[in-house]
């Protein structure tokens, strides 16, 4: 309590933080007793001012900015010099940059979680200095900030301030309420994408491909063997990997983990635009017992290099999708085209469109996931960027779950997304050139693919020619081209070509390219692939897609 009345002679406020310069509290001596905690309960209107000095006067994102070139040390050295520098230095996400000073972009040596970005960097810093010696400090038990605040943090409108009362700065609230907002408040009791079992691939081609329209199918993996072979805890929201006497041995440690914890997988993160490489083993160690902002994303393209096991434990869905005509392309020439996806709560991938304007599959083994989806006609879905100043000087994809915070719940009706959530043992079909961003609702296990079908062959063939031609020095389009040219059916060949002479792209420029590689202009058009798909889009209005696209 912060009591200014100047007359208020009350002797019983031990706890009370009394500025009354006649107070005659005889217990006085104990006044700010319990203000030891660096995020509650401290005297100063805003400790950021007193705090911080000069630096008072720059932003928390810019502060964070210059605190990045600083060492871990002088992390640990701003944080004896003020409770405003205790908060910016013990931040985990700054620690987490350190970690790149130590280990590279191979993790799988020498990466052992501890429960916290800055336990983990001293315990490899201590063990660097003393090797083979054992710490004289559990490097496991530093608590991480937001901890604390879990206890206390409610969504009650009276309570959301508790977490630094005292701080004033946007940037640390926002990040600890997007971190701490249960992602069960996400999940959606209805659904703009139908739910469909036992279609004939007939049925599909009609009604969800050639329409353009996406669908959850919810009969095609039950009997895959990653369904159990994949396992690990959906829970999400377990940041302990503590193990209860209740649980089994299957939950002590996973399937995914007892099958596959050796092999190096590569993962997606934000914080360098590099994939970083650890054990398995290692990551779910780390998935179970983390309250990052932007978790790490296992995210690993042509797995079966690793194990082949990986590639026979899902199923064949040709039955329903079709040939995929990326299959005729040589090794070299074909691109990524599926992956093996597993993230926690939280995670996700922002606003996109699928390589080559191809479709897509999903099909999901553990968690929930929500989708946002925009058809081909929005020019990009809104909220996708955020910008630095007025002038765009800077630019960045927004996450899912700040673009469902911070841009969703703003948009009018007339902008608001296809929505669904997709459950375990579901697979969702995006159809070519829509916009899609994923949220993980839980802990999460997914194989996805794009492919290419005779239904969106056009669409496809007119973007490698698009890009064999502005992009000459980008070999791999070309020389897609040339081996299409060589293996596909003449008809269907055909057909993206009448499609790439509608949106004024002539075939004859990609042969011609390796010829003209100086003399490209280097004012790129950006936008080529969205004037693919709203000449798609206008095509689909006129009924003209029919033309391109009806069997035979």
């Amino acid at each position: 309590t912060n009591n200014n009345n100047t007359n208020n002679n009350n002797t019983n406020n031990n706890n009370t933080n009394n500025n009354n310069t006649n107070n005659n509290n005889a217990n006085n001596n104990n006044t700010n007793s319990n203000n030891t905690n660096s995020f509650i309960n401290i005297n100063e209107s805003n400790c950021r001012t007193n705090g911080l000095g000069d630096f008072k006067i720059i932003n928390d994102g810019l502060l964070f900015y210059i605190l990045y070139y600083c060492s871990a040390t002088d992390y640990l050295s701003l944080m004896l010099t003020s409770r405003a520098f205790y908060l910016f230095g013990s931040d985990d996400e700054l620690w987490r940059y350190k970690i790149y000073d130590i280990l590279g972009w191979d993790w799988s040596e020498k990466f052992d979680w501890k429960g916290t970005w800055r336990g983990t960097v001293l315990s490899l810093l201590y063990n660097e200095k003393y090797p083979n010696t054992k710490p004289i400090f559990d490097f496991s038990k530093i608590e991480h900030p937001y901890t604390a605040s879990k206890k206390i943090f409610s969504f009650n409108p009276e309570e959301t301030h508790i977490f630094m009362t005292g701080f004033v700065g946007g940037l640390m609230h926002r990040r600890c309420y997007q971190r701490m907002y249960p992602t069960s408040f996400l999940d959606l009791p209805t659904s703009h994408v139908d739910r469909r079992s036992n279609l004939t691939y007939q049925q599909f081609v009609e009604e969800y491909e050639k329409a353009s329209k996406p669908v959850i199918l919810t009969d095609l993996i039950g009997d895959w063997p990653a369904m159990t072979r994949w396992n690990v805890n959906s829970n999400s929201h377990s940041h302990s990997n503590q193990v209860t006497d209740n649980q089994s041995e299957h939950e002590k440690i996973s399937n995914f983990e007892k099958n596959y914890g050796n092999i190096v997988f590569k993962m997606a993160t934000r914080v360098k635009s590099k994939r970083i490489k650890m054990h398995l083993k290692q990551y779910l160690k780390y998935y179970n017992n983390q309250l990052d902002i932007e978790p790490l994303y296992l995210f690993q393209s042509d797995f079966e290099k690793l194990d082949k096991q990986l590639l026979t434990d899902y199923g064949d869905l040709s039955k329903i999708f079709g040939q995929d005509l990326l299959d005729l392309l040589t090794f070299s020439t074909r691109p990524f085209n599926r992956w093996i996806i597993t993230g926690t709560a939280q995670t996700g991938t922002p606003f996109h469109v699928d390589p080559l304007t191809s479709s897509a599959w999903n099909a999901l083994i553990v968690g929930r996931k929500r989708w946002a989806l925009y058809p081909p006609s929005f020019k990009a879905p809104p909220g996708k960027y955020s910008h630095f100043h007025e002038d765009r000087f800077f630019r960045f994809e927004v996450e899912p779950m700040a673009w469902y915070l911070e841009h969703y719940p703003f948009l009018p009706l007339e902008l608001k997304p296809w929505e669904c959530v997709q459950r375990p043992g579901e697979v969702i079909f995006v159809p070519s050139g829509w916009w899609h961003s994923v949220l993980n609702l839980d802990n999460t296990v997914a194989v996805t693919q794009n492919f290419c079908s005779e239904q969106n062959f056009p669409f496809v063939w007119a973007h490698l020619l698009r890009s064999a031609k502005d992009e000459p020095d980008t070999d791999s389009d070309v020389q897609r081209v040339k081996e299409w040219r060589l293996k596909l059916n003449p008809e269907l060949l055909k057909k993206g070509e009448d499609y790439a002479k509608i949106v004024n792209i002539s075939s004859s420029d990609s042969d011609d390219s390796d010829n003209d590689k100086e003399n490209q202009n280097d004012n790129k058009d950006t936008n080529n692939d969205q004037k693919l798909l709203e000449s798609k889009i206008q095509l689909e209005d006129n009924n003209k897609t029919s033309i391109l696209l009806s069997n035979e």
